[in-house]
């Protein structure tokens, strides 16, 4: 039985090589019925340990160039149905400013909460008032 596959395979090989340089595009209609509730993924962050105060932004006040602020601390929450297999925290303003996660690309269980500090830093060519984005990134 082997033997009549490999050399159906070997048969065809000529024939999906000669066609690999083409495109070729076919349509197939489908449809799919869906019932019940699959899981969901949810992240939450929290200004408190007990989880009671949704962090909605961060104020890090008044930094000079080349300064480093203090930490603002936060709880960050699974609140979904499935473990994440990482978290990670990014923001959308370096090399400026940067924030330094005192933890990056950690795992999350299901209900788990981890302490986050998050460090400020201002670059020594950063001037001005800047608004940026924290992001929490889980990949379950």
């Amino acid at each position: 039985m082997k033997k009549i596959i490999v050399a159906a395979l070997i048969f065809l090989l000529p024939t999906v090589v000669a066609y690999a340089a083409g495109v070729y595009n076919r349509q197939l209609p489908a449809r799919v019925v869906v019932t019940g509730v699959a899981p969901s993924a949810g992240l939450q962050v929290y200004t408190d340990a007990a989880g009671t105060i949704i962090a909605t932004s961060i104020d890090y006040g008044t930094l000079v160039q080349g300064q480093t602020g203090l930490p603002a601390v936060l709880y960050v929450k699974n609140t979904g149905a499935l473990p994440f297999l990482s978290v990670d925290i990014s923001n959308t303003l370096a090399p400026a400013v940067t924030v330094n996660p005192s933890a990056d690309l950690f795992a999350l269980a299901v209900g788990e909460t981890k302490q986050v500090s998050l460090t400020l830093a201002a670059s020594a060519t950063a001037l001005g008032t800047y608004d940026f984005v924290i992001n929490f990134d889980g990949t379950y």
